[in-house]
Formats: C-alpha cells, sequence, structure tokens
C-alpha cells in the first residue's frame, strides 16, 4: 500500500486522543502578581523529581535571598533619606502609598535615579514594590521650588545608593 492509497484518517491521529492536563485550572489562591514567580518555583520545586530538586531549590533559595536583600537595601535607602530631612511621613508608611500623585517630574526623576543607581527595575522587577516610598518622598516635599528641592533628593538618592548597597551577584530579582 502506497502512502496515496492510504485513507485520509490514518494521518489526522486517533480518534481518542489522550487526555491532556488543563493549564487553564480553577486557582483558589489569591495573591499579589509580584509573589506569582515565587509561588510557581515553590511548585515546581514541590514537583521536581529527586535529581533535580537540588538544583531548583538552589534557585528558590536565591529568589528569596534576592528579595531580602532588595527588601533591606531599599528600605537602609529610605531610612537614610528620611534620616536627613527628605521624609513628613511615619515609618510605618514607609511602604504605603495612598492618594493621587501631583509631582509626576520629580518622581519620575527619582524613580529613574534609583533605576540607574540602585537597581534597575527593568532588570529587577520585584523593585516596583518599593518605588512607593520613593512617590511618598515625592509627595512629601515643598511645593514651592519643588524643582529645586527634588533634585536634592536625587543627588541624596544617588550617593545613598553608592553607599548603602553593596555589590550584588543577583541577575534578576523577581
Amino acid at each position: 500500500m502506497s502512502i496515496g492509497d492510504m485513507p485520509l484518517s490514518a494521518f489526522q491521529g486517533s480518534v481518542n486522543p489522550p487526555s491532556k492536563p488543563n493549564p487553564y485550572q480553577k486557582c483558589d489562591i489569591l495573591m499579589e502578581s509580584r509573589e506569582v514567580p515565587l509561588y510557581l518555583m515553590k511548585q515546581r520545586v514541590a514537583r521536581a523529581s529527586p535529581m533535580e530538586r537540588p538544583g531548583l531549590q538552589k534557585k528558590l533559595d536565591h529568589m528569596i535571598e534576592g528579595r531580602e536583600f532588595l527588601r533591606r537595601s531599599v528600605r537602609d535607602v529610605v531610612k537614610y533619606l528620611c534620616s536627613i530631612g527628605h521624609c513628613n511621613f511615619s515609618e510605618e508608611m514607609l511602604d504605603q502609598r495612598k492618594g493621587r500623585i501631583t509631582q509626576h517630574e520629580c518622581v519620575e526623576k527619582l524613580i529613574r535615579t534609583f533605576s540607574s543607581k540602585c537597581f534597575k527595575v527593568a532588570k529587577h522587577p520585584y523593585t516596583i514594590k518599593y518605588l512607593s516610598s520613593l512617590v511618598n518622598i515625592a509627595e512629601g516635599l515643598p511645593t514651592e521650588d519643588i524643582d529645586k528641592e527634588c533634585s536634592r533628593v536625587a543627588l541624596h538618592l544617588d550617593s545613598a545608593c553608592e553607599m548603602l548597597l553593596p555589590a550584588h551577584n543577583f541577575e534578576r530579582i523577581d
């Protein structure tokens, strides 16, 4: 029998194909989108074979270590900025942001400085969680001569990053 003599159904696969796992399973877990990469890595470690598990566990530990390093580093930088008078909010409000942003240019300037001198936001997506501290600082600056004040904060942010952040070996913190 030649290929030309075979019926079309011979090339279309089995009548009852094997069932595939549903990638769109309903998930009852609610979490911030920033926590999804960590959750997925934990799931990969849990499902890994004994041969794969040590390597994946090492990646998971590195991810957690990177997040902790980032949290401590940003907190140190913001505390330094507050210690030299750039904050008009309590430490409990350090990571919280409420209300509208009015000082857009200043916020952009501080985030650009942070991204170029501390942690590149595009390279380390988890940093976005901590940018609210910079927004709070920008929003708390006196509105008269805001450009001058914002430039002072950006200069201090630059020096704080150089002074307080040690070199790190994290390719990506997410």
